[in-house]
């Protein structure tokens, strides 16, 4: 991103999409760069899309399986298996956190258990 004002735009978008599937019953369990892709129109304008819906599942019926990529992963996922929205609004933290620090908050599992990072 080039500054706070395109990365608040991006995020922005990113929450309205994951709004979008929390309000039709959809976790996405699997949020990160990869998996949202730009959309350019011609008036100049751009949004973003959520792809790669392999790993959702329904609220109402969630399974249990650990399932998504360890850096932007819930630590209730990894604890105990815990699927519930919640664990897409940490993937969202985690990558808003990469884009303005360049960086991920956590290297690996103990850490997210820990919650522990560095700004």
């Amino acid at each position: 991103m080039k500054d706070e004002k395109e990365a608040a735009k991006f995020m922005y978008q990113t929450l309205l999409a994951v709004n979008y599937l929390h309000s039709n019953g959809i976790i996405h369990r699997d949020l990160k760069p990869e998996n949202i892709v730009f959309e350019f129109l011609n008036a100049g304008a751009d949004y973003i899309k959520i792809i790669d819906l392999g790993l959702a599942v329904k609220q109402d019926n969630p399974d249990f399986m650990v399932a998504g990529t360890l850096l932007y992963m819930a630590p209730e996922m990894l604890k105990d298996g815990s699927i519930t929205t919640a664990v897409d609004i940490w993937s969202i933290g985690v990558l808003l956190f990469f884009i303005l620090a360049g960086q991920y908050p956590f290297r690996n599992q103990q850490a997210i258990h820990n919650c522990n990072y560095s700004f």
